[in-house]
């Protein structure tokens, strides 16, 4: 029909309950995330790339009890969408 518009379903990272845990952490980050799979990216304080992994939709934990104590940032990517969370993370 002439003026018409359809409305497109675009899936989306779901943030509202996204969460990292337990932090402050002593070996493994543990997230909660929507069914999907996530590009998840570790930077230290200085920005530098320490770890970097595609996940699966059914794995929920990224192990690194490798990473010296300090502050870092998760950045956690939707290869589907593009959105991002960042979440701050302090390694005891």
């Amino acid at each position: 029909a002439p003026g018409a518009c359809a409305l497109l379903s675009t899936p989306e990272f779901n943030t509202d309950n996204f969460r990292i845990f337990p932090n402050p952490l002593n070996g493994n980050i543990l997230y909660y995330t929507a069914d999907e799979s996530l590009t998840v990216k570790v930077f230290d304080i200085l920005g530098k790339e320490v770890f970097s992994r595609q996940k699966a939709a059914d794995d929920n934990h990224i192990d690194v009890s490798n990473l010296k104590a300090g502050v870092y940032i998760v950045q956690f990517t939707s290869p589907s969408t593009g959105a991002k969370v960042i979440k701050k993370l302090i390694k005891q």
